[in-house]
């Protein structure tokens, strides 16, 4: 009989990756880059092609990688989504 040690042996659908993307800090920072990266691309989307203005692309995209990317927000998300819009009002 062949002994195989039991960290080679996963479970049926289980991958070393689906693991690692599991753990809860890691779900938060990947949602958060996400978040982000869909906004940033959103903002320059709408810049360029909708109003048509370099200037507009290049401040929407920094002003969603700052608001969502860099600035932390606590508390609860009503609370976050809230300072965000105001935030983004005030800019």
């Amino acid at each position: 009989m062949i002994k195989v040690p039991s960290a080679t042996i996963r479970a049926p659908g289980q991958s070393p990756v689906g693991r690692w993307v599991r753990q809860p800090r890691r779900v938060a920072a990947l949602s958060r880059a996400a978040r982000t990266a869909i906004v940033s691309f959103a903002g320059f989307a709408i810049g360029q092609w909708a109003v048509g203005a370099v200037q507009v692309a290049v401040f929407a995209t920094f002003t969603g990688l700052a608001l969502l990317g860099i600035a932390d927000f606590g508390g609860t998300p009503r609370g976050r989504c809230g300072a965000i819009a105001r935030c983004w009002a005030a800019t």
